[in-house]
C-alpha cells in the first residue's frame, strides 16, 4: 500500500505531477492528494511530495 501527498505552488502543474506518476507507478497508482499552497518551507520549491508505504504489502492476485 502507498500513499502520496502532494503538494504544488502552482496547480497548473498537476499535468507534470500526473506524467510523472505515470512513470513511476504501473497498474493501479496509489491513492493520493493533491493540493496547491502559497509556498513551501524552502525558497524556490514547487512541489512538495510525501511518500508512505508499508513494505511486503504488494497487491496480490
Amino acid at each position: 500500500m502507498i500513499t502520496l501527498r502532494i503538494y504544488l505552488t502552482d496547480i497548473s502543474d498537476k499535468a507534470l505531477v500526473g506524467k510523472a506518476r505515470s512513470e513511476i507507478f504501473s497498474g493501479d497508482f496509489p491513492c493520493s492528494t493533491l493540493v496547491e499552497v502559497s509556498r513551501l518551507v524552502e525558497d524556490g520549491l514547487t512541489v512538495e511530495i510525501e511518500a508512505q508505504g508499508i513494505i511486503g504489502a504488494a497487491h496480490q492476485d
